[in-house]
């Protein structure tokens, strides 16, 4: 639902600009069911906006799935963080 976009080439870097490439989803997954538990499926950027996960959680997920791929140095820093707050708020 929420595009990534980092301008960087002004410090060297190159620009990451997923609005150009796709189009942002306009509504929220529905849990499905699994062996495992109700999945909620989110991807990447989404992790950064907390309402999205409260939703899912409300909806029935019971497991959230969140394929991603952060740059090098935020990764580490962020994305494990990011997805432990998701965990304790829900």
């Amino acid at each position: 639902m929420h595009m990534f976009v980092a301008n960087l080439s002004g410090s060297g870097g190159v620009n990451v600009q997923q609005n150009k490439q796709m189009l942002p989803g306009n509504e929220i997954t529905v849990p499905c069911f699994s062996p495992v538990g109700y999945l909620g499926l989110t991807v990447s950027y989404d992790l950064r906006f907390p309402e999205l996960y409260r939703k899912l959680t409300l909806g029935g997920a019971q497991i959230l799935m969140i394929p991603s791929s952060f740059t090098a140095k935020t990764g580490g820093a962020h994305f494990e963080t990011l997805m432990r707050t998701r965990a304790i708020e829900n």
